[in-house]
């Protein structure tokens, strides 16, 4: 449970919190907040604030795809100007293209054993499609080649780096092999300078950030428990003048009287006092 956690309660952190505050804008923007409302959304936001830089629930890398391109870099250190190819355009691919050019590759192949579904997915992010039947005549011009296709058979042999080798003149090359079973024969980690890693390789270093996050979990909990208490007491001791208006703003409505179940036409203001506020 505490895994899932770590796991939903971080994956789309940034996108939501974006959203949120974007909405807030909006409404602020509208004069549809009032007092109380802007203190209840500016305490989230320091309270989010805190615990990404008070923790290390948002550090590491959560995705493989996002690890492997971690690896590139490191590997082979600026990216703009390599030249990259993904073999297999299904969502892991699409993940990978994503990543790729959020690393600044610019120059990015993408084939595909059904031809149509490499040139959607090329024509989304900007990239090349070739035909999965030529995709070998254009290994030796890459740099990083990432394959997910899945292949009853090797798609890359040991003899075929052993040729595309000679002709790079033995500048390195970074293989990621994604597919089960695998597309690339394990002995070409043997090459010198090719560097090939695995889906077991990639996924140990997200495990361990999964591990790290959920560790963290306490830490965070405690952030938002003290802030939640803190804008609680605010909100207890906060005397607004004139009429009540526990949320902050006031909108035309038909107020209902308890006494006498009487409509009548006036300004309602919403309000938390029946929750003991």
């Amino acid at each position: 449970m505490r895994s899932d956690a770590a796991r939903s309660a971080t994956a789309a952190f940034f996108e939501i919190l974006d959203q949120v505050k974007k909405a807030y804008a909006d409404a602020r923007e509208g004069s549809a907040t009032g007092k109380v409302l802007n203190r209840l959304f500016e305490k989230a936001f320091n309270t989010a604030k805190r615990i990404r830089t008070e923790t290390s629930i948002t550090r590491g890398s959560v995705s493989v795809s996002s690890v492997a391109v971690r690896l590139a870099q490191k590997i082979l250190g600026r990216l703009r100007d390599k030249k990259a190819m993904i073999i297999g355009a299904g969502k892991v691919g699409e993940q990978l293209l994503l990543y790729l050019k959020k690393g600044g590759i610019e120059s990015i192949l993408v084939t595909n054993r059904t031809r149509e579904r490499a040139e959607g997915l090329a024509a989304r992010f900007a990239a090349t499609a070739v035909p999965f039947t030529e995709f070998g005549a254009r290994l030796a011009e890459m740099d990083i080649i990432i394959t997910s296709a899945g292949a009853p058979h090797y798609l890359i042999s040991r003899d075929d780096v052993l040729s595309l080798m000679s002709l790079r003149k033995d500048r390195p090359l970074f293989i990621i092999d994604l597919a089960v079973p695998r597309d690339v024969e394990p002995g070409v980690k043997k090459q010198e300078n090719v560097h090939l890693y695995d889906i077991d390789d990639l996924q140990r270093p997200v495990d361990e950030t999964y591990e790290l996050r959920i560790n963290e979990l306490d830490k965070c909990l405690g952030i938002i428990s003290a802030s939640a208490e803190n804008f609680i007491r605010w909100l207890r001791s906060e005397r607004l003048e004139g009429e009540e208006e526990t949320l902050g703003y006031r909108f035309p409505a038909k107020q209902v009287s308890a006494d006498s179940g009487a409509i009548s036409q006036g300004s309602a203001a919403v309000s938390l006092s029946g929750a003991g506020f």
